[in-house]
């Protein structure tokens, strides 16, 4: 089921880009069917006869287009924008039903490197050092330092995250300014809510604009910004024009009371030969080409080809812009204008996912296309389970079992027995993969079974001793890390990528709507699991990273009883370190076993201090049953059996005969040897030990 219409097949597509036009037709290829207008001013409405074959385009690629140029082309079904804002379109006549996507990604790098230049040549004085050589002057005019200034990056998105990164490098200190303050921004000493912008001017040597055009952003940096710098502060912009007050800028620079600035942007672009910027001594006029390098109309081609990839297998479109003018309308369920609402509520938590992917975690090519569609799938998921709900609301999930604890505790082994108990269902891969389909569209189970089987055929292929660290089949209870994943809220994606900046910004989140997420999905796949009588089972859920979330877990479950693994955290950090770096290099050539080490080291011995300390808070005074490791591995049915008294579920001789069918089939080593220590990883058993053992004396490990 795609939903693609026709014209999606083979595009009819318009090319309207002052400087990039013909290296964009030549990038596109023979894939859809382009042509090319000398300007975007042959686009002005009064012009449009003169161009061949206009009402049957349905594809434009561009981003300036002249006042009302978009609205009499009664096949435009989407706007390709060659840069990122979309501030401009509301003059361009734009209908309601015309898709539009951006570039996002093309211009980051390339204007972050933009923006250092333009710090270092205010620092320099470089635009003095021009001037000189014509008056034959041999002098130099003071420079300052970047190493050791501190630096407000005001904009924290995809540009100021590579700006931040390219200053922090060469020793800058770095306060980043969000429109709320939260989260913290990573690489910055500091990240502080814009509207205190004023109250830290006076600290900062350097103000980097990197800011869309919103109404919240207009005039932020404002006459009383600009006169509470220090004397010696530059001003740079990359971002939009009406974040600075230029005016006061200029008076400043005239007097001498801002040292330098480079604006790369302007109110109106060309700049006229008469506007006063062109006199203002210490000023720097760029003509707006950061985002430009050689490749850009290749790089723009190519974001256009994966949107038109997206679109043609009736997915949501990677770079959709929903704005003021512009409503999206595909006609396909998956992506229709009416299921959006939970993909945009995670929108920033994919953002940062997918930025951190593409900076941070250096996979093989042909993987990162497959992680590529694992995002759009997760896309997709929660506007199929909004469609499911809406069509037939399931019953209610409070009260699941949930078993906890830190990676490598036995947590699966006990999953696995505990869902063999006729009250109980733990739901399987292919549920968890496709909630959606589990829960609405008994028939195809079977494909979503084909499907998910084929995916753990594809990673043990690619990691081939994953299967003796943690066995996968399709039809077997898995971690329901899988619906937290959904909404890109989940540890598991730090442990299957590097991503250290991802990483450091969810666990400073708040997890609440990413658990009632979490909560949707598993009551529509739970629809249909009855007991013999007819009645709802119980979901027995597992997953190792809930233990660093309880607070969410027990608010949105608030019937949750808890099952609670422990084990010597020496072995269960060297035990996480090794599965890591067996999951990372299915996609990945790099793998840094140090860096893996102290990642794991970092995440856990915190939790093991929180669980020493504070557990009956974390749970919120649900029950839980505590077992140890050594105790589930010495005498698996005697633990099954105490799991049983716990939850207050009989245990008769068909369900034991079944545990120890799965336990004779499964012994220990069936699936591999899975072998480690701690010092592979740069861990010291020693120290560990000594940092964790308030949780060990708390549990009697």
């Amino acid at each position: 089921m795609t939903g693609a219409e026709p014209w999606v097949e083979r595009p009819t597509v318009l090319i309207s880009h002052a400087t990039m036009g013909p290296a964009l037709l030549k990038a596109l290829g023979d894939r859809v069917s382009a042509r090319l207008v000398d300007s975007p001013a042959a686009l002005a409405p009064a012009r449009q006869a003169e161009i061949p074959g206009l009402p049957d385009i349905d594809t434009i690629i561009g981003f300036h287009f002249p006042p009302d140029a978009l609205a009499s082309l009664p096949n435009l079904r989407w706007l390709h924008l060659t840069g990122t804002g979309s501030d401009h379109l509301p003059t361009t006549g734009l209908r309601d039903n015309v898709l539009v996507t951006n570039s996002p990604r093309v211009a980051v790098e390339p204007v972050a490197e933009y923006a250092l230049t333009g710090i270092l040549a205010c620092l320099k004085d470089i635009a003095g050092l021009g001037e000189r050589p014509n008056n034959r002057v041999w002098f130099g005019a003071p420079s300052r330092m970047l190493s050791g200034s501190t630096v407000g990056v005001l904009g924290a998105g995809r540009i100021g995250t590579a700006v931040i990164r390219r200053l922090t490098a060469l020793g800058a200190r770095c306060v980043a300014f969000t429109r709320t303050g939260v989260p913290a921004v990573s690489g910055a000493v500091e990240t502080v809510a814009s509207t205190e912008l004023d109250g830290y001017a006076h600290a900062l040597d350097v103000v980097v604009c990197c800011l869309p055009a919103t109404a919240a952003t207009e005039g932020l940096v404002s006459a009383d910004t600009l006169a509470a710098l220090p004397p010696h502060a530059v001003v740079v912009n990359v971002g939009r024009a009406g974040s600075i007050d230029v005016g006061a800028l200029y008076r400043g620079l005239r007097d001498g009371r801002i040292r330098g600035a480079f604006l790369d942007v302007h109110a109106t672009e060309p700049l006229p030969p008469d506007d006063e910027a062109w006199d203002v001594p210490g000023l720097i006029v760029s003509p707006h080409c950061g985002f430009a390098f050689p490749d850009e109309a290749l790089e723009v081609a190519r974001g256009f080809f994966d949107n038109l990839h997206d679109l043609a297998a009736g997915d949501v479109p990677r770079d959709l812009v929903v704005t003021s003018v512009a409503s999206p309308v595909v006609t396909s369920p998956r992506i229709s204008a009416q299921t959006p609402a939970a993909a945009d509520l995670f929108a920033e938590a994919r953002a940062r996912f997918t930025d951190s992917l593409a900076e941070e975690a250096r996979l093989r090519p042909g993987d990162a296309e497959i992680v590529a569609g694992a995002v759009r799938h997760s896309v997709e998921i929660l506007a199929d389970v909004a469609a499911a709900r809406a069509a037939d609301p399931p019953p209610p999930v409070e009260s699941p079992v949930v078993v906890i604890g830190m990676l490598r505790t036995g947590t699966t082994l006990l999953h696995n027995l505990l869902n063999l108990h006729p009250r109980l269902h733990g739901p399987a891969l292919w549920e968890l993969a496709e909630p959606a389909i589990a829960g609405s569209d008994p028939a195809r189970h079977p494909q979503a079974i084909e499907k998910a089987q084929a995916y753990v055929d594809e990673y043990n292929a690619k990691s081939p001793d994953f299967a003796s660290i943690h066995y996968l089949q399709a039809d077997l209870p898995d971690e329901c890390h899988r619906l937290l994943a959904n909404t890109f809220h989940s540890m598991v994606l730090e442990m299957r990528y590097r991503v250290p900046s991802y990483g450091d910004w969810l666990h400073r989140q708040d997890h609440h709507e990413a658990y009632a997420e979490h909560r949707r999905q598993l009551e529509l796949l739970m629809r249909g699991h009855t007991d013999a009588e007819g009645g709802p089972l119980t979901p027995v859920l597992k997953c190792p990273f809930h233990t660093w979330y309880l607070p969410a877990v027990t608010r949105t479950y608030p019937g949750v009883r808890y099952i609670h693994l422990h084990r010597d955290p020496v072995e269960a950090i060297a035990s996480t370190a090794s599965l890591c770096r067996s999951v990372r290099k299915a996609r990945s050539d790099h793998v840094d076993l140090g860096e893996i080490g102290d990642q794991w080291r970092n995440r856990i011995v915190p939790l093991t201090d929180a669980l020493a300390t504070d557990r009956a808070d974390l749970l919120g005074g649900r029950p839980v049953l505590d077992i140890r490791f050594r105790d589930l591995t010495a005498d698996p049915v005697a633990t099954v059996l105490r799991a049983c008294a716990f939850l207050e579920l009989d245990a008769d001789d068909d369900f034991l005969a079944a545990v120890r069918d799965y336990l004779g089939r499964n012994s220990r080593g069936s699936h591999g040897t899975h072998r480690y220590t701690p010092e592979e990883y740069g861990l010291d058993s020693v120290v560990l030990a000594r940092a964790t053992a308030p949780y060990s004396r708390r549990f009697a490990l």
